[in-house]
């Protein structure tokens, strides 16, 4: 099937068990059923940015915070504001959502509720160039000055950090634990 949407569209879908979620760059939300109907539509998200699923929630990072979207529903759970905004994709680690800000800051909140779980994580470095991974329990990040960073996101404690040779451009990749 194919479908015209309501604006150009920049974030790569996110294909779930319900169908297809796409972010439009004029703020709409739209899902499609496998079939290809309409199954939801949501307006009003400034500045889209890269999203996840997990569990049936569709974490949408935009330019004011984060939101978090029921997917067979298409109803918002909640939208909370990050201040400076949120820079790339967010990571949910157990019952935990991490998203960077654009202020050099790490937001730790609860994944369904979307209740902060602690204060804001400082980052070593000058800003999160990517998103952030989560595996196990840690949340890695690259930063702006070529600094990676490691933390625990229940307590905020910096893990470790090494300063790279060059610009970090992209969100760190996890595999076998590594």
């Amino acid at each position: 099937w194919k479908k015209e949407l309501p604006a150009d569209s920049r974030q790569e879908p996110i294909v779930t068990a319900e169908g297809v979620v796409v972010a439009c760059e004029d703020g709409t939300l739209v899902a499609f059923r496998p079939d290809g109907r309409e199954a939801w539509r949501i307006p009003g998200v400034p500045n889209p940015g890269p999203m996840i699923e997990s569990e049936g929630i569709l974490y949408v990072p935009s330019g004011d915070g984060v939101a978090a979207v029921e997917v067979a529903k298409g109803s918002e759970l909640w939208r909370h504001a990050v201040p400076g905004g949120v820079n790339g994709r967010p990571a949910r680690l157990g019952d935990l959502l991490v998203v960077s800000g654009r202020n050099s800051n790490l937001f730790v909140g609860g994944a369904r509720s979307g209740n902060r779980a602690r204060a804001p994580i400082g980052l070593p470095g000058a800003g999160v160039a990517g998103g952030v991974v989560a595996h196990g329990t840690l949340v890695l990040v690259g930063c702006d000055d070529q600094t990676v960073a490691t933390f625990d996101p229940s307590s905020g404690a910096l893990r470790w950090s090494r300063k790279g040779k060059g610009k970090i451009r992209s969100t760190g990749v996890v595999a076998d634990g590594t």
